[in-house]
């Protein structure tokens, strides 16, 4: 995952992914990079943007290390909100 997280060598402030995507879902994503050493991004704030709004999906993506869970459609300034509340936080 080094390639997924660093960008000329630098790890991303805030992770946002969606859940439903086609190769691997965002519950597997944040799963594997959470197994990662901080200094490889295991650590990187993440926010998921999603159009499953049930509590199962949220509890879910909470418990693989998402921090936030925001729903589509979404609203830009809640969600740049959220990002600066995770960035911060960190």
């Amino acid at each position: 995952y080094n390639c997924l997280l660093e960008a000329d060598g630098k790890l991303p402030h805030v992770i946002i992914s969606d859940l439903a995507m086609p190769e691997e879902d965002g519950y597997s994503l944040m799963s594997r990079i959470r197994l990662l050493p901080p200094e490889k991004g295991g650590t990187v704030p993440a926010i998921v943007l999603s159009a499953f709004a049930t509590n199962e999906s949220r509890t879910k993506a909470f418990d693989v290390g998402f921090q936030r869970y925001a729903t589509k459609p979404f609203d830009p300034d809640n969600l740049v909100r959220e990002i600066l509340s995770v960035v911060d936080a960190a």
